[in-house]
This record gives structure tokens, C-alpha cells and sequence, in this order.
């Protein structure tokens, strides 16, 4: 193929001068494939990997896998035989916190030339794998970490002062970064730093100070293996994500850093000559990883996977995948795990990998069997029937994280210290939620942000306080904003209240529980609105909470209609008791109601409490010479709120209440006499209880 100077320019990222053409090109006109060392097609291979295949962040890892796929070996590699030292120089690798770092490799190497361009093969393939060209040195360290999956880091050796030291930042310290940012460390950032500063942030950055430039001479080059651990969650906590950070929180060969060291030394003075020195090691061997052995008996396989695969079948996969066979009992084999395998630790990853590398499609498909033996009911059975109440009363069921923001709880909650995570997504995901609520309310916002007028949300999960100990408990938490009821012609539209909500919530009481009637008090909470909110009791026992979103939260969270809110804790709800059942009565019911003066500040469910807990039955009712009937139970079958009035004729501290009663007999008819004789023992209970007065 014929091609111009100009276009090979244009079609290489980045641009190849002039100069480089002439040193590449020995005439016009040449293949290209001859130029970049690639045949015109060449194919990108664009791999997904899950988060515990760290090992396969290379292409020794990738060659390693597709050797085991197909029955085959991977390449020995290049060959890596150490390079001469020509000086003696070197610096002093310390490690304070072997736990951290217990394996530092370091080399100087002198007198590289800066000056030289990387060769294009190289910088085509950094290209294909996403990597930015910089500069020779740079390249190598970046060429070697996607060829053999250990990160390494190259020092402006001339800008270092002393001994290298990996430690633990002093907290407040500060470090630039290659990216020209500037960080303030917390004291469980590792470091690498020389005998003035900090000069890396370990296993995620280096530092602009000693970062290798166009006018370096001499560099100090860095291969180290940092615990996963250590280095999980650091980049993400300064908001950064690099590829170093990627593969060290995965997990690296801890036996790999030599080898890596002596390949990119060897590459650097190939591209741009020197003089490499000795190369200082320190290791911590009793702070490594350990190797660990893991167990396989043959019948643990065929029971997971339903398919009976041969034990010499198993054996040969797990070999190929770089496993070790020791001696074992006679019914199991047993396996060294090798090093760059993080993510074996039990028998059921072996089975695991046989699986895979047996094949999926390979596995017989088979129905499991149907058990037809009946359960005993448990917790999940109650539970289930509270989501179907709220569901047929207009909530859709909502699945939020249990990582939320700290500053929408701390809105919510703020009496309550919530739980930090180390190693947090983001941050609104920084804390563990003390209440489903955090999640809810987000919820709701992104749903009104999308003109949703109408949201009525329930979610179930755990919880999770720390209150001396870490505990995690299950939760049942409801949400509503809105109209009551879907728009339509031929009803108007009103939007739900106090009322509406307690009524949701106990419906969903009475489905999880059997709580028909709970108990309701005050509530002070920060988080509700004081006068439209309340604790829920269940035999005495605080059970959930319900209310409104208190208006200025509300306005806090730009929130324009009015929230109601419930949660209910599962762990505390009254388990559910036999169920009864009685007759229905075919005898008329009597109707009387009962209007009293009270204290402005008693509340109603006092006054309904000391009346259903009497026991109106005829054998209080009848003269001593008759006979007593059959039926025990409350004549009392209804009782209800009809009106509570507080106007200027009542006396002072004074209110009026209506209470409504239906009375009704099982077995015969209630006659005047015994409905007025219960009335009477309704209104002196109620007098000796709390100064009631019949209102005239």
C-alpha cells in the first residue's frame, strides 16, 4: 500500500514526527503493518472482567486462561535474565509497616537518555490498551504492568533525599500528585516517602515533586507489593481511579516484583540506554500472603453441580489453572493455591473453577426437585402478606441501598451516630442507615424531580445501630406524598393526611403482626412534625414510628407538598397468636353515644383505652336468682371517635368529647335496662379515671 508521510502522522496517536518517520522508514512506500508491527486487521480485544479476576489484568493472566481453556501451555515469556549492574549505587528500603508492604524491590538506574522517542510498537500497543504514550521511561512501567500484571512507579532519582520508606502518612500531610492536584492525607494513607516527605501515595499515585520528566537523568524505579486491603477504597476516597489502584486492591503476584523490575529495566535500556545498579530488596516473608492449601472431595463437586465429572478430569483442570496436587486424606485431593489466585480460598471455588473451565454448556440440565411436604409458617409468611396490604392500598415496593448520604441522615437523625464505612462508593454512600427512611425520601425526590405529583413507597430491609455493638435489624418503612387517590372525572382530587397514613400503617400491622389495635403516643423525634406524628406501642412496647416530615426538612430537601412517613420495627411486633374466630349475631344492635367534658390535654386513646378494657357482660347485669347465659364475651362490639370540641363555651382547660357505642348480644336480644346499666359503668369508670363529666 502506497501512503504519504503526512497521513501515517495523522493516523498515529500521538503524531510521529518527521525525524522519527526518516529513522523507521528505509523507503517510501513500505506496508504499514511493517511501520506499527501490526497486520492491517488487527483486532481489539475488549475483555469484561469481575471484580475477583484480578489476576487476569495482564496478558500473562489472559495467556494463562485461554492455555487452560484449551489444553494448553502458556509461552515461557522474554527472556528476563538479570542485567549487569556498571555501579554500586543504590538507596535503603525500609518498611516500618510489613503488614502494609511487606515485599519493596527498587533499582537506580543512571545516564538514560530522556531524549529518545518511544519506539511506535510500543506506543501502538499502549494505544490499543487505552494508555496515553508520555515518555520512554513511563511507557515501560506502564508496557510491563499490562504485559505482566504488577504496577511499578519510576522516581526522578535526583529529587529523592535518603533511605525509602513505606509508612503510614502523618495525618495532615500533604502530597501533590501527578495529576497537579493537591492532597491532604489522613493518617491511614500509605505512603512511599524518602527521609524529607511523602513522594507517592502507595499503590495509587506518585508524586509531581519526583515525577520523571524530559530532564531526567537518572531514576530510582519502584516495584512493591501492597496489601489489598490497604489499598482498597483509597483511590475512590480521594476520587480517583488509576490502574495501579485497580490491580493492588485485586490482589498481585506477591512473588512477581523481581522479575517485573528486571523486564522494565531491561526494556528502559533498550529505548534509552544507562547503567542499571544493583537491586535492593527488603521482605517482611512472614507479612506475605500465604499460599493457602484448599480440599476437594470429588463428591462435593457432583453434588453442586449435578453433573459427575471424573476426579481425574478435576485434577487435570485444577492443574492447568496453575493449582499444585499434595497429599491429601484418601477421600480428597488437596490443592496449593498459586500466587496470583486471590480469589481461592474454599472447596466451593474449586468447584467453581472446574465448572468453568469443564464448561457450562457441558453441565446436564436438570429440574430441581419439587418438595410438596408443608412448612411451618415463619416470619417471611407475615412479612409477605404486609407488602401485599401495601400494595393493594396504592404503594409500590422500593429497593434502596443501605449506604446513604451522612448529611441527609444526620437532617433525619441527628441525635442518632451512625456507622462509617472505610471504604465507601461515593460520597452520599458513607454511612450506614439507622432508618429506611434516607433511602425513601431520595426516592421521592427523584421521582417528584420527574413530575410524579402521586408517590406512596414501602421498603422493607435491615437497619443497622451502634450502640456498644454492631446490630442489624429488620425494618418495614412506608412513604407517602399526594392525593390519596389516582386523578379521575368523576371524584376530586385530596391530598392524604395524618390519618391516612397511620391507617396504612396498620394495615400492615395487622398483616405482619396481627396488631389490630396498636397504642399511640406523643412522639418527639427530629425527623417529624411535633402534633402530627407518634410513637407506635404493641403490648406496651415501642413498635414503629409515623408522622410528618417536618416542614423544615421539608424546605431543607425542596419539597414543596407535605410527606408522611411510618416505620415499623420488625423484631419488635407481637408475634402472631392463634386465630379466633366468634359467631355472628343475628339480634339487632343498640346505638348510644356518650358525650363528656374532659381535660383539654388528656388524649382520646386514654378515654377509649379505660372503656375497652372493661368487662361489659350480663352476669354483672342480672339479679343473683337468675341463671347466668352462655356467652362471655364484651357486649361492647363497636366503639368510635365522633367529635372532639374545644370552643369558647367550654370551661376553661376544658374539651368536649363524643364517643360513639354499639352494643350487641350473641345469644338473645339487649333490652333498655342493661344497655342503660353499662352506660352507667362506662361513665363512673371513666369519672374515677380521669375526672370525666357527663356533658349537659
Amino acid at each position: 500500500m502506497k501512503f504519504r508521510e503526512q497521513w501515517l502522522r495523522e493516523w498515529v496517536d500521538p503524531p510521529v514526527s518527521s525525524e522519527d518517520l526518516a529513522d523507521q522508514l528505509t523507503m517510501a512506500g513500505m506496508e504499514v503493518d511493517e511501520v506499527v508491527n501490526a497486520a492491517p486487521d488487527t483486532k481489539v480485544f475488549d475483555l469484561s472482567l469481575t471484580p475477583n479476576r484480578g489476576d487476569c489484568l495482564s496478558i500473562l493472566g489472559i495467556a494463562r486462561e485461554v492455555a487452560a481453556i484449551n489444553c494448553m501451555q502458556p509461552a515461557p515469556g522474554s527472556d528476563l535474565t538479570p542485567a549487569p549492574t556498571t555501579h554500586t549505587g543504590a538507596r535503603t528500603v525500609n518498611l516500618p509497616v510489613p503488614d502494609a508492604c511487606p515485599r519493596y524491590a527498587g533499582r537506580i538506574i543512571r545516564n538514560i537518555d530522556m531524549t529518545r522517542n518511544s519506539p511506535l510498537w510500543l506506543q501502538e500497543r499502549l494505544r490499543h490498551s487505552g494508555v496515553c504514550s508520555l515518555n520512554p521511561v513511563v511507557d515501560v512501567t506502564n508496557y510491563v504492568m499490562l504485559e505482566l500484571g504488577q504496577p511499578l512507579h519510576a522516581f526522578d532519582d535526583d529529587k529523592l533525599n535518603g533511605a525509602i520508606s513505606v509508612r503510614y502518612a502523618v495525618e495532615g500531610e500533604e502530597l501533590t500528585l501527578l495529576d497537579g492536584s493537591s492532597r491532604v492525607l489522613p493518617a491511614t494513607t500509605l505512603v512511599i516517602a524518602d527521609a524529607d516527605r511523602a513522594v507517592a501515595m502507595a499503590g495509587v499515585m506518585g508524586g509531581l515533586a519526583s515525577a520523571v520528566n524530559a530532564s531526567t537523568r537518572h531514576v530510582f524505579l519502584e516495584s512493591a507489593f501492597f496489601a489489598p486491603l490497604v489499598i482498597a477504597g483509597r483511590a475512590r476516597q480521594f476520587g480517583l481511579h488509576t490502574d495501579a489502584s485497580h490491580r493492588f486492591e485485586r490482589g498481585v503476584d506477591f512473588t512477581l516484583q523481581r522479575r517485573a523490575l528486571e523486564r522494565a529495566t531491561g526494556l528502559i535500556l533498550e529505548i534509552c540506554g544507562g547503567e542499571p545498579g544493583p537491586v535492593t530488596e527488603a521482605l517482611e516473608a512472614q507479612a506475605l500472603p500465604q499460599r493457602q492449601t484448599v480440599e476437594l472431595r470429588p463428591a462435593a463437586a457432583t453434588a453442586l453441580l449435578g453433573e459427575a465429572i471424573g476426579e481425574e478430569t478435576c485434577v487435570e483442570i485444577l492443574t492447568r489453572l496453575g493449582l499444585t496436587q499434595e497429599a491429601g486424606a484418601p477421600d480428597r485431593r488437596c490443592f496449593r493455591v498459586p500466587p496470583h489466585r486471590f480469589d481461592i480460598t474454599l472447596e466451593a471455588d474449586l468447584i467453581e473453577e472446574i465448572a468453568r473451565i469443564y464448561g457450562y454448556r457441558n453441565i446436564t440440565s436438570a429440574l430441581p426437585p419439587a418438595c410438596m411436604s408443608m412448612r411451618k409458617p415463619g416470619f417471611g409468611a407475615p412479612l409477605g402478606q404486609a407488602r401485599t396490604a401495601l400494595v393493594s392500598r396504592g404503594y409500590q415496593e422500593a429497593i434502596t441501598y443501605s449506604f446513604v448520604s451522612h448529611e441527609l441522615q444526620s437532617l433525619l437523625f441527628p441525635e442518632v451516630a451512625g456507622i462509617s464505612l472505610l471504604n465507601a462508593l461515593s460520597a452520599d454512600m458513607e454511612r450506614m442507615r439507622v432508618s429506611l427512611w434516607p433511602g425513601l425520601l431520595t426516592a421521592l425526590r427523584y421521582n417528584l424531580n420527574r413530575r410524579q405529583t402521586r408517590v406512596r413507597l414501602f421498603e422493607t430491609g435491615k437497619v443497622f445501630r451502634a450502640d456498644g455493638e454492631l446490630r442489624q435489624t429488620p425494618a418495614l418503612g412506608g412513604l407517602s406524598c399526594g392525593p390519596t387517590q389516582p386523578e379521575q372525572w368523576g371524584q376530586r382530587s385530596t391530598s392524604g393526611d395524618f390519618y391516612d397514613i397511620k391507617a396504612d400503617l396498620e394495615a400492615a400491622l395487622s398483616a405482619c403482626g396481627g396488631l389490630i389495635a396498636p397504642d399511640y403516643r406523643p412522639a418527639a423525634v427530629a425527623a417529624l412534625h411535633q402534633g402530627k406524628s407518634a410513637q407506635v406501642l404493641g403490648n406496651g412496647r415501642p413498635v414503629g414510628l409515623v408522622g410528618a416530615l417536618h416542614p423544615g426538612l421539608q424546605s431543607q430537601l425542596e419539597i414543596d407538598t407535605e410527606v408522611y412517613l411510618f416505620e415499623l420495627y420488625l423484631e419488635q411486633v407481637p408475634a402472631r397468636g392463634p386465630l379466633s374466630y366468634r359467631d355472628i349475631s343475628k339480634f339487632p344492635i343498640v346505638k348510644r353515644d356518650l358525650s363528656i367534658l374532659v381535660d383539654r390535654e388528656l388524649p382520646v386513646a386514654s378515654l377509649l383505652q379505660s372503656i375497652n378494657k372493661l368487662a361489659l357482660t350480663l352476669p354483672t347485669l342480672v339479679s343473683a336468682q337468675q341463671a347466668p347465659p352462655p356467652e362471655q364475651e364484651n357486649f361492647l362490639a363497636e366503639l368510635e371517635l365522633l367529635d372532639v370540641y374545644q370552643g369558647e363555651a367550654m370551661p376553661a382547660g376544658k374539651k368536649s368529647v363524643t364517643l360513639g357505642l354499639t352494643f350487641q348480644r350473641i345469644s338473645d336480644t339487649l333490652i333498655t335496662r342493661q344497655v342503660d346499666d353499662m352506660m352507667v359503668q362506662i361513665l363512673e369508670c371513666l369519672r374515677a379515671e380521669h375526672e370525666a363529666q357527663l356533658r349537659e
